[in-house]
C-alpha cells in the first residue's frame, strides 16, 4: 500500500499528510455512565503512528515462521532538499513514553515476538532512542 501527500509541495498540516496507525490502547481514559455502566467515550491511542510528509509505503508479508509469528519493522528515509540535493532532510522519531526525540537521515524501529530455545515467548523493541 502506498500513501502519498497529494498537496503540491511538502505540507505539514496534520490532516493532509499520509498517516498509518498500528495497534491501539482502548479504554485509556474511558468514561462510563454511572447508571448503566456503558462506555460513553473512549480515548484511543495508537501504539505506533507513522506520519510521512511525502510518502508512506506499507508492505505486508505472509511468510512468517512459527518461532517469529509477529514482527514489525519501520524504516524512515529522509529525502534530498529541493534547494540542496546533496543534503538529506532528517527524519524524526518520537517515543512518547520516554519523552525522547531522535533525528537522523535514516531511522529504524523494529518489534519482534519470538519463541526462545526454552519454548517461552519474549518480545523485543529496538528503537532509535535505544540506539543512540
Amino acid at each position: 500500500m502506498r500513501l502519498r501527500n497529494e498537496a503540491s509541495g511538502v505540507n505539514y498540516q496534520s490532516n493532509l499528510v499520509p498517516k498509518a496507525t498500528f495497534g491501539s490502547q482502548r479504554g485509556v481514559g474511558a468514561k462510563e455512565d454511572p447508571r448503566t455502566g456503558e462506555v460513553l467515550s473512549v480515548n484511543v491511542r495508537p501504539f505506533f503512528e507513522i506520519v510521512g510528509t511525502e510518502e508512506i509505503v506499507i508492505r505486508f508479508h505472509m511468510n512468517t515462521s512459527r518461532d517469529l509469528p509477529v514482527f514489525f519493522r519501520a524504516v524512515a528515509k529522509g529525502s534530498p532538499s529541493a534547494l540542496h540535493p546533496d543534503l538529506v532532510k532528517d527524519c524524526v522519531y518520537m517515543n512518547a513514553n520516554r519523552r525522547a526525540k531522535v533525528r537522523g537521515p535514516s531511522l529504524t524501529l523494529a518489534l519482534e515476538i519470538r519463541r526462545g530455545a526454552d519454548g517461552r515467548w519474549a518480545g523485543t523493541v529496538r528503537d532509535p532512542v535505544g540506539e543512540r
